[in-house]
């Protein structure tokens, strides 16, 4: 990263540059929040400098900006039936994915499916955290019966 001022000095990174009278350096950052939430964030800046009097004087200054920062939890999940037909009584097996869409980490997931699986429960799959857009896959197993018609 390379800094210059209005009157097209270099000014080197991290500071201790000197700025003619009437001169600016402009800057630029980033920082990403470590929580999950919307803010506001107050973010403070502080310069200071020296001048070259023969008493030198130090000066300062600070300005603050109030960002707002959010983050959003978002959560899909697909669910694909198997290739071939059942019959009544045989093993049908679907498989899907759960993914996490959003861009702050997801705890405790579950995914149940509406039918009694082989297993005896309708819990599907369950994991601790899903990082952003980290996706998991799963497979649903579950003895298909007999549909009676609605009517």
């Amino acid at each position: 990263m390379q800094f210059t001022t209005t009157q097209g000095k270099p000014f080197p990174v991290g500071g201790h540059g000197t700025l003619l009278a009437g001169d600016t350096v402009g800057y630029s950052g980033w920082y990403t929040p470590t929580v999950n939430l919307c803010g506001p964030f107050n973010d403070t800046v502080v310069a200071y400098g020296t001048d070259t009097a023969p008493v030198a004087k130090t000066v300062y200054a600070t300005n603050s900006a109030t960002c707002t920062v959010c983050r959003t939890a978002a959560i899909t999940v697909i669910n694909q039936c198997p290739q071939t037909n059942g019959t009544p009584g045989s093993v049908i097996t679907f498989s899907g994915e759960v993914c996490n869409n959003g861009d702050a980490p997801l705890a405790n997931i579950s995914v149940f499916t509406d039918q009694v699986m082989s297993n005896g429960t309708n819990l599907v799959a369950s994991y601790p955290l899903l990082t952003n857009h980290e996706c998991r896959s799963f497979i649903i197993s579950y003895i298909f019966r007999h549909m009676s018609a609605r009517s």
